[in-house]
């Protein structure tokens, strides 16, 4: 490790491109996830963090809200079924995406979500429609107009002072007084739904659960459903629109592969290195060996076999790694 280079330093793209340290090992991938999957009908989108702390790092960010507090944001667009990563996008700033031909936000969510649209699912008048599940940070009405024009659905959480949204839905968290007059929070199961006259596809809902909850869907079910909720110790179904189980049910894409690469056998944590480009390689590694044992539980499902235990996969693969020899490689004229 102590030799070990990614990239040329005297290259022009050194001086421009705050991830170059690790720009080829994430463009391998990109290409090696695509190659390794079929891309799903519906899509979760999310941000996903890989540990850094190191100072030196251009690409460090905080975030207080996840378990590794500093380290490198990477936007993850993975199978909301599976939890296969399919695209990364390592964050460098909003500065460095300027140059792209999609519109921006004053955040940088809803461009984020449409350059790794773009590249994913590249717009055709023939392809298949798909489903692009959000939170609350990439979720805008211009988001949802820009993918119904690439034959994509949205449904996620919406902040809702986004520009656009109905503001006929949005309910207080607590019981507030105007004008005298005291307006109660609503009991929970509670729902309002508003309808674009423009684009009927398009809807904004809110769901009362504990607190009121905020969505914007295109092509989402408003069908009543029944979801099971913990209400005073206890599981209780609750009524709900069909676009909030929806929600639930495939926003966990990232998490999931995210709990995978973090919580058991990582690579990353059990190795510590002095450059942050090398911890951040190791980052990289972790997700290509959640996706290659994520592969490995189709396949034997494909075939009616039980799958190894995560422990066990990583076992073989060591053994596979370790075996290997000269004579393992072809040589290329």
């Amino acid at each position: 490790m102590g030799y070990l280079h990614l990239s040329n330093n005297k290259s022009p793209q050194a001086k421009i491109d705050r991830a170059w340290k690790i720009r080829p090992v994430v463009d391998v991938l990109q290409r090696t996830f695509a190659r390794g999957y079929q891309t799903p009908p519906i899509i979760s989108f999310d941000e996903a963090t890989l540990p850094s702390r190191s100072r030196y790092n251009p690409t460090r960010q905080f975030n207080k809200d996840k378990p590794h507090k500093w380290g490198t944001k990477v936007f993850i667009a993975a199978c909301a079924k599976t939890a296969y990563c399919m695209r990364i996008e390592v964050y460098c700033g909003a500065k460095a995406h300027l140059r792209t031909p999609v519109p921006r936000d004053n955040n940088s969510g809803e461009a984020a979500v449409l350059r790794n649209m773009n590249v994913l699912c590249p717009p055709s008048p023939t392809s298949h429609w798909r489903l692009v599940i959000t939170d609350r940070f990439y979720t805008s009405v211009r988001l949802a107009l820009e993918l119904l024009h690439r034959r994509m659905y949205l449904t996620g959480t919406i902040q809702t002072d986004r520009a656009g949204y109905a503001k006929e839905v949005v309910t207080a968290k607590k019981t507030r007084t105007v004008n005298k007059r005291k307006f109660v929070v609503p009991p929970q199961g509670t729902t309002k739904i508003s309808q674009n006259k423009q684009f009927p596809q398009l809807m904004a809902a809110m769901w009362m659960d504990r607190n009121p909850v905020h969505m914007l869907s295109s092509g989402g079910s408003r069908e009543p459903v029944t979801v099971m909720r913990r209400i005073h110790g206890h599981l209780q179904p609750v009524s709900a629109p069909g676009l909030v189980r929806d929600y639930h049910r495939w926003m966990g894409g990232v998490d999931v592969h995210d709990q995978l690469r973090m919580q058991r056998y990582s690579v990353q944590l059990a190795y510590k290195t002095r450059k942050y480009y090398k911890t951040l390689l190791l980052g990289l590694v972790d997700m290509a060996l959640v996706n290659a044992f994520i592969v490995h539980r189709l396949y034997r499902k494909q075939i009616n076999k039980r799958p190894m235990k995560h422990y066990a996969f990583f076992e073989m693969l060591m053994e596979q790694l370790l075996a290997v020899d000269e004579d393992t490689f072809v040589e290329i004229e």
